[in-house]
């Protein structure tokens, strides 16, 4: 049961991002294509930090779930390597490492921040005026 958690975890944070990823991904290339979404942006600034904060709190959301899932998966393994039911080394790759975690969350922060400056570009124009 508790490899089952180590492996779930490894397996669910793996999805997660990539998954997170995409939405992003199609996420920005709406902001950049799509006319009505940068005129709407353009000319309401409450709407524009609206969709800044959005985009903040999702970042913010997304660092927590991140850590909740290293936590999760360091308590499962401490218990594994506590119980010595198997193998370190069967276990280990499974592992979500720091270094996994921070680096996900960095993606992931950068792509919100270039998100943020996407939607700010074009509330410039509301402010120019």
């Amino acid at each position: 049961m508790l490899y089952s958690q180590v492996k779930d975890c490894f397996d669910g944070l793996v999805d997660y991002e990539f998954r997170h990823a995409t939405i992003l991904l199609v996420f920005t290339g709406w902001l950049v294509t799509a006319e009505h979404a940068q005129s709407t942006l353009a000319r309401y600034l409450p709407v524009t930090i609206g969709a800044i904060v959005m985009a903040l709190a999702l970042s913010l959301g997304h660092t927590m779930w991140a850590i909740h899932q290293y936590r999760r998966s360091a308590a499962a393994f401490q218990s594994l390597s506590e119980l010595a039911y198997m193998p370190m080394e069967h276990i280990r790759p499974r592992m979500i490492g720091k270094g996994l975690v921070a680096s996900f969350c960095l993606l992931h922060g950068l792509a919100s921040v270039v998100i943020c400056v996407i939607i700010w570009s074009f509330s410039a124009q509301w402010l120019a005026t």
